[in-house]
């Protein structure tokens, strides 16, 4: 993957993960997990390291910002995947960029490839009154 590919890709991933509206600290470690997934299965050419991963996202925080903006989201969207139509592996990228940014569960910080539980569901019938 070329250089300018893998900026499309991270940006593309910060954007969606902006996008969610998370707590800083959340929003960090759920894009250095993503960046270090996609860069292993994709780019594993790719120098990557948490550090780096972190500053990328600070320094361009303001330009992340703007792009998840309502009034340019769409269009920094569809800019980015076009960018990587030149990539064989296009659908592949996007659909786990999608299922990073997607999930409401936070995936723990250590172990990327640790499983997460389902959080248990339960139901509780309300109790109407009803006037007569």
């Amino acid at each position: 993957m070329r250089a300018q590919n893998w900026t499309d890709v991270i940006t593309l991933l910060a954007v969606m993960v902006a996008s969610k509206k998370m707590e800083r600290r959340d929003e960090l470690s759920t894009f250095k997990q993503a960046a270090h997934d996609l860069r292993d299965k994709f780019a594993p050419n790719i120098m990557l390291t948490d550090s780096f991963a972190v500053d990328w996202l600070t320094i361009n925080k303001s330009k992340i910002d703007r792009q998840t903006s309502s009034v340019h989201f769409d269009t920094s969207i569809k800019d980015l995947r076009k960018n990587l139509d030149s990539l064989a592996n296009k659908s592949e990228i996007l659909t786990m960029i999608m299922k990073w940014t997607m999930s409401d569960t936070p995936l723990p910080a250590q172990g990327r490839q640790a499983k997460v539980e389902p959080k248990e569901w339960t139901y509780t019938k309300p109790s109407i009154a009803l006037a007569v």
